[in-house]
């Protein structure tokens, strides 16, 4: 919350992004975290292993004709559970409050709320409930997109890595980053 009363406003396009504001805020989760190239789907666990595997040359032998030289970066990639999607886990940041929370299902919506909170309408009840939590603690979210949105959680303003999101950071081979 900020320090004048008023709720943080975040808008998201992807559920991994609710899962990531749950485990940074409400769970203190920390993600497992790996490297992926732009192209070709290559998964590592370290940004030391990435940069060896792209300079051994039988790899790169291999990947040549769909490779522009210089042409693939590595993003760093941070998974959370999946809050947002699996009921069992979103119990797990109803367990880090102390108040209760209520739950009901009406007219095809559920709505979660947390005591002295405004329910929070959604399409299935891991999201309202990763949502009223997030509301319980001065974020309000907005879910863009097909069938995801989450009824009447408040206007969002915008998708910001500052407000908890899922951080990415690009590398190029060459060895700068770029946030």
């Amino acid at each position: 919350m900020r320090t004048d009363g008023s709720p943080i406003r975040v808008r998201i396009r992807a559920l991994e992004k609710l899962d990531a504001l749950i485990g940074k805020h409400i769970t203190q989760e920390r993600p497992e975290v790996h490297w992926e190239d732009s192209g070709r789907n290559f998964r590592f666990d370290s940004v030391e292993e990435a940069l060896d595997a792209f300079h051994d040359p039988h790899l790169r032998e291999h990947v040549r004709e769909s490779v522009v030289e210089g042409a693939f970066m590595l993003q760093e990639v941070e998974e959370f559970r999946c809050y947002s999607s699996d009921i069992s886990v979103a119990w797990d940041a109803v367990a880090c409050f102390d108040r209760p929370l209520h739950v009901r299902r009406a007219e095809g919506k559920w709505f979660a709320a947390f005591d002295g909170s405004e329910p929070v309408a959604a399409i299935s009840a891991p999201v309202a409930i990763c949502c009223a939590a997030l509301r319980a603690r001065g974020i309000e979210v907005e879910i863009d997109g097909d069938g995801d949105a989450a009824g009447n959680v408040g206007n969002a303003v915008s998708d910001s890595n500052s407000h908890g999101t899922a951080g990415q950071r690009l590398i190029r081979p060459g060895g700068y980053a770029k946030s």
